[in-house]
């Protein structure tokens, strides 16, 4: 309900969580934890691409009172790895850019030319690189991954002159 209105972080008394859940009031936390709200993040992970996570917001000494939770899909997840990516890689020296482009290379079958060609070009590095964690992140799906980025860089297509 949280995530139609896009709030992703809420939080809820322990006792509330226990009568929604309808777990038995000696339920402990540990046992909440472990009969409900871990095999619930395991079936929203995999039956909705919906992965939530929780932590005690507030206690009574050791007791824990309320927890917090965060909510984010699939899709979020490999969006902000994405960006982490591409920040790290921005960070870096142009050395450290072309080992790192180099490296991602290898996953694919570019011939010599096509290789020398994504690395002679800070433009088309920039390129690759994005379809390349698009892909591994599964925001892009692909069948033939090297074609598709060399049809995006542009290879194989000529111009006609008039």
């Amino acid at each position: 309900m949280y995530i139609g209105r896009k709030q992703k972080t809420f939080s809820y008394p322990l006792d509330k969580i226990k009568f929604m859940l309808n777990c038995p009031e000696s339920y402990t936390f540990k046992e909440i934890k472990r009969w409900a709200l871990t095999p619930a993040q395991k079936e929203l992970q995999e039956k909705a691409g919906i992965v939530f996570t929780f932590e005690p917001s507030k206690k009574d000494g050791k007791k824990i009172l309320e927890l917090t939770f965060t909510v984010k899909s699939n899709i979020e997840l490999a969006l902000e790895a994405m960006y982490a990516e591409a920040e790290e890689f921005h960070k870096g020296t142009p050395l450290e850019k072309k080992d790192y482009i180099l490296r991602l290379l290898n996953n694919y079958t570019f011939t010599k030319d096509q290789q020398n060609d994504i690395m002679s070009d800070p433009k088309k590095w920039s390129v690759f690189m994005q379809i390349d964690s698009e892909i591994y992140n599964g925001l892009r799906k692909v069948n033939n991954p090297t074609a598709y980025i060399a049809e995006s860089l542009g290879f194989g297509k000529t111009t006609k002159i008039k």
